[in-house]
Parts: structure tokens; sequence; C-alpha cells
């Protein structure tokens, strides 16, 4: 008889690592974003907030950007010790001598995905963390605020607290979902399924009896490929929170979504790009619970997420600029989706950020043109018809030519063709091949010629895809496009170097939310 898993006992989260290979890049994002550099050792900093933590975050320079995984503390170091013998790949316990608060480890594959998850124990806490002031709030009927004491603020980074979650995305959410609540201490405190009733997002919270917890502490869902989603940092109040916003939006950083207030979890949200595509966040205001509380369950759509949001200047949507804050509407012409509008093209934000956009007075004055037959109708995020989201960098070729009459056009045509590269490093010899079959283009393409884009694309969370966006005058001079000696040739070279290709086909819109369409046409 098999004996009983007995579950790991887990009390907080600890940290989370990144490789980068701009580490210098990273690093100034990170003191733009709160942190307190800790220490340094070799190729590794490490960053803490101003909690009792020794630190939160790991950065180390790696030949390539990557995850390397989060780290809980386990409340024994028996618990480390049967970790280290019956979890899928655990190494020995090892020492983390270097690390700020040193302790021992144990890292180990987490799930069905295998991604790199961390136990600790024995580290030493800081021995004083930084007090910032608890500010009193005057209600309209309640003032709580002396007479003479006023509200004043430096501007700079929001200071990071703790890491309070971290995200991922994973290709079998049940397997996962067994693997997690099995192993460890992990209850669910949110539950979101499908159509269908089957659950495909969970957030988790650690069961500390009696003991008060965040909402979550990990959260997953569901997708084609694991990634981790974001890393999320709480920050002392609301008031740092927007003054953060500003300052990394003072300099140049990408915000990905927020300011908000979620659903799950009540935390007012930030979350910001890090130059690498990472996701941090900042939030406040998270809920607390216990294991008295049972699990909530909904089904996933636009209004789970958030209650409120600051719409940010990402609603641009160009046919003919597909990258940064625009995306891309259009009608799919492909057979096996007749009534679908794919792809949103060089969206930026990863599937389920955009979600909110559906719910503010702006898109719902463009759902009234939908309804109206003036405009295009889409659907976003989870269980969407549309989840084929890429998150891309410009390799090449061109959006869009200065001498072209017809670079605005709203009727143009649109062949996004997806090479996924044999294996990882190959993806390059793929680019140069597409790089080199747009640049012939371009030679040709003057004036009013039928083809008006034709860039190359490599997807950032996939490092195995490349992507050829060609755009034409009409549909018929895609069809054209397509047949070219060029094409084809380009299809044959590529053929050994690629394990599978798609070709979408659509029809474009150019517009702006809350704005007219641009370009020819009434």
């Amino acid at each position: 008889m098999t004996a009983p898993i007995r579950k790991i006992n887990l009390v907080r989260i600890a940290h989370i690592n990144y490789t980068y290979q701009n580490l210098e890049r990273a690093e100034a994002f990170f003191r733009d974003f709160g942190f307190v550099e800790a220490s340094r050792e070799g190729t590794r900093v490490y960053y803490r907030g101003y909690g009792p933590e020794p630190f939160v975050l790991c950065a180390e320079a790696g030949a390539k950007d990557g995850f390397g995984g989060a780290a809980f503390v386990v409340e024994s170091e028996e618990d480390l010790l049967y970790a280290s013998k019956t979890l899928p790949g655990a190494s020995e316990p090892y020492e983390l001598s270097k690390a700020p608060g040193g302790g021992r480890c144990v890292t180990f594959e987490g799930g069905v995905d295998r991604f790199p998850f961390h136990l600790v124990f024995g580290q030493v806490m800081r021995e004083k963390a930084t007090v910032f002031p608890e500010r009193d709030f005057n209600f309209p009927t309640e003032k709580h605020r002396e007479a003479g004491i006023f509200q004043r603020f430096d501007k700079g980074p929001a200071p990071v607290h703790k890491l309070g979650h971290f995200g991922a995305c994973v290709t079998d959410f049940q397997q996962t979902y067994d693997f997690f609540t099995t192993r460890f201490n992990f209850i669910p405190s949110d539950l979101v399924h499908d159509e269908a009733g089957r659950n495909v997002t969970v957030f988790l919270r650690l069961d500390r009896g009696d003991e008060l917890v965040d909402h979550h502490s990990f959260f997953f869902f569901e997708g084609p490929k694991f990634h981790v989603h974001h890393a999320s940092f709480e920050t002392h109040d609301s008031d740092l929170q927007f003054l953060g916003h500003d300052w990394l939006r003072e300099r140049g950083y990408e915000n990905c979504w927020g300011v908000g207030r979620h659903v799950m979890g009540s935390q007012i949200f930030d979350y910001w790009f890090d130059p690498s595509k990472f996701i941090f966040e900042h939030y406040v205001d998270g809920d607390q619970m216990n294991s008295s509380h049972p699990p909530n369950h909904s089904k996933a759509s636009p209004d789970s997420l958030h209650i409120w949001e600051r719409l940010v200047a990402l609603c641009a949507v160009s046919a003919t600029e597909p990258l940064g804050n625009s995306y891309y509407w259009g009608h799919d012409l492909s057979a096996s989706e007749p009534d679908t509008l794919w792809g949103l093209e060089g969206y930026t934000h990863p599937a389920g950020f955009f979600l909110g956009h559906t719910s503010t007075d702006v898109f719902k004055r463009e759902m009234r043109l939908a309804d109206e037959q003036k405009l295009l109708k889409t659907v976003q995020g989870i269980g969407s018809p549309d989840y084929d989201l890429h998150h891309y960098d410009l390799a090449g070729g061109w959006l869009k030519r200065e001498d072209d009459p017809g670079k605005d056009s709203r009727d143009s045509a649109v062949a996004v063709v997806y090479f996924w590269a044999a294996e990882e490093g190959r993806r390059e010899e793929v680019v140069r091949s597409l790089e080199g079959f747009a640049k012939a283009q371009r030679e040709r393409a003057v004036g009013e010629a039928e083809l008006q884009s034709c860039a190359v694309l490599r997807e950032v969370m996939d490092r195995r895809l490349a992507t050829l966006w060609l755009r034409t005058k009409t549909q018929q001079h895609l069809k054209s496009q397509l047949e070219t000696k060029d094409y084809k040739d380009l299809l044959a070279t590529l053929q050994p170097l690629t394990v599978r290709t798609e070709t979408h086909l659509s029809q474009v819109f150019n517009g702006h939310i809350d704005q007219p369409p641009t370009g020819t046409g009434a």
C-alpha cells in the first residue's frame, strides 16, 4: 500500500529570480521601480524591499533573458529535507551562503511544465525594517486627520515592501492544480471556469489555519505554452503607488495595465514591463483570508478582473503599425474561423490584460458604432475565440512607406505567416531569411505598389516563433503576392528550418478607440 503524501508546509513567498542578457538595463528599471540593492555577488544582484525580508528579487546576468523561479519559505528543516527526497527533480539542500539572509534551499521542478521552484529555510531576517506613516484619511462625514496636518509627498519610485505573489501560464491546469494542492498547503481563494465549466485559472493562498494571509501568493492559468506571467510587489499606499506610476511613465518605461482595482483579491494594481518585457506589478490594499473562507467560483469574463481602471494609451488601432501601443482588428478570412475576428497581431499586452477596456465608456461608445455596422466587433481575453495573441519585437522589413498613397487605407488585406523554428537557437536563421525577402520586396515597392507592408517580427514569449507581416492594397493583390516566385522560394528555403507554418488572412480596419477611423472611405 502506497504511503499517503504528506503536505509540505509553506509559510510565505520569499523571493523571485530572473536572468537578464542586459543586466545593467534591468538594474536601472529596478531602481526606478522602488527596489533597494541589498548586495552583489558575482553575476547576481540581490534586491530587497523596506520590509524585514533579506531580499525579494535576485537578478542574474546570463546569455539570455529567463525566469528562474520563485521561492517560498518552509516551516521546518524537516519540510526541507522531505521536499528534497519526494519532489520531482529535487536537489539536495544547498547553502545560500552568498545570498542576503543565508539559509538553505531545495530546488525542484514544478508541475507538468517542470518550471523551477525553490524552497528555503533558515533565512535571517533584517533587524530593522523601514516604517512608513499610516496617514489618516478624511471621509465626507468622518474626518480623521487633525487640523493643520497636511498631505504632502515627494516624487519618486513607489517603495517596494515585499514580494506578494507571482503567476504563470501552464499547459495543463488540472495536473498543475493537483500537484500544488496535494504536495503543499496551497488552497484556492478563487477558481475561474470557462464556458464549459472547466476550471482554467486559480488564485492560491497558503493554509495557515486561523492566521490571516494574502488572498493569493501564487496563481496560474492554462495556455498553449508555459511562461511566467508577472511578479507582484506590495507598496505602502495608493498615493505612493500613483507617484511611482508617474515616476516610471516619465522615465519612458512601458505601462502594461493600470492603475486599477482587481475584483479577485481587491488589490489596487499597476503593471509595468521591464526592459526585457517581464511584467512587474505594484499593488496595495489586498484582501486577507484564513483557512475558514471557502473558495469563490466564477466564470471568466471581462468584469471578473477589475472594478475600475485608468484607461492608458494602449487603445490605438492601426493596420499599418502593429507594434508598440498599437493593435489590429480585422475580419478573419480563413475558412476555419469565418465568424470571428482574428489575431490582433502585435498586441503588446499578454492575453487577459486588455480585458478591462470592454467595460469603459470609450469602448461602449465603440460598440454602439459596431451595432450600427459602422465598426467591427471583437472579443478579448481568456475564453475568447481570438486567444492567439502575440507579443512582438520588430526584427526587419517595413510597416509603412511614406511614398505610398494608400499607406493608411482602411480596406487593405493582410497575411500574417507564422514560422516555428525547429529549434529555439535556429530562429535567427529564419529571421535572416525573412529579412532578405523583405529587403528584396522593399527595393521593388515604389509609389502605388501592391505590397504596402512587409515586416519581420520576433515573438517575445515564444523563442522559436518568427512572423512575416504582409499588407497589400486588396485581397486579390494579397492572393497574387502569396503566389509569387519570391514567396514560394522563401517557403522552400525555410522548410528545412521550421517544424510548423501557419498563414492567417484578414481584411483590416484602421482606426483608434474614441476617434473616427482614419484613411480613405466614408
